[in-house]
């Protein structure tokens, strides 16, 4: 708005939020107007684009995790995949939430390196029963995209400890009182 000398120069700068994955493009004119007259002096066509970039996504398989019933004291280990959907997280490091007994995380590959998209990690997740009945956990991954958005995902953990191997226990000998018996019948 306010007056261009010859040989100087303006800047200008252009704001791109995308509402859309994908390529977006627009075109603008500017008008230049000489001061004196108010006149139509020149006008410069500029072409502006920009790509709007998936939001990165994480997702489980499965997304429930059921042991089933277990006997209790022996573990099962059950594998759980992680894939990554949109930009990588080259430089975001993912994490598990701590697990609460009777779940623990076992050996696992997603924490190691670098998300890439559609490369899926895999966790074991240990199942461990204890008592009686059922136990529910979750496992939940965390990592960071490219713009420093929190990403996760969480499956849903399930098992039911159905107790150890049957133990009979006498505590004293128990004592039979048959009564008066005819020989030769029952």
């Amino acid at each position: 708005s306010s007056p261009l000398v010859p040989g100087a120069f303006c800047s200008m700068e252009f704001l791109f939020r995308p509402t859309a994955a994908g390529p977006a493009s627009t075109s603008i004119t500017l008008d230049f107007a000489d001061v004196e007259t108010m006149q139509l002096a020149a006008t410069a066509p500029l072409s502006l684009s920009g790509t709007g970039a998936a939001m990165s996504t994480l997702t489980a398989s499965p997304s429930t995790l059921n042991f089933g019933s277990l006997v209790s004291g022996r573990p099962q280990t059950l594998p759980i995949q992680f894939t990554l959907s949109g930009s990588s997280l080259a430089n975001s490091r993912a994490n598990f939430t701590p697990l609460p007994p009777p779940f623990s995380l076992g050996s696992e590959n997603c924490t190691m390196a670098s998300l890439q998209p559609n490369v899926p990690c895999t966790a074991n997740v240990i199942f461990t029963p204890s008592g009686l009945g059922p136990a529910s956990g979750s496992l939940t991954l965390s990592a960071y995209d490219a713009s420093g958005r929190a990403i996760n995902v969480t499956a849903s953990l399930l098992g039911t400890s159905i107790g150890g191997p049957g133990i009979l226990r006498v505590d004293r000998a128990p004592t039979f009182n048959f009564a008066n018996i005819p020989v030769g019948t029952s």
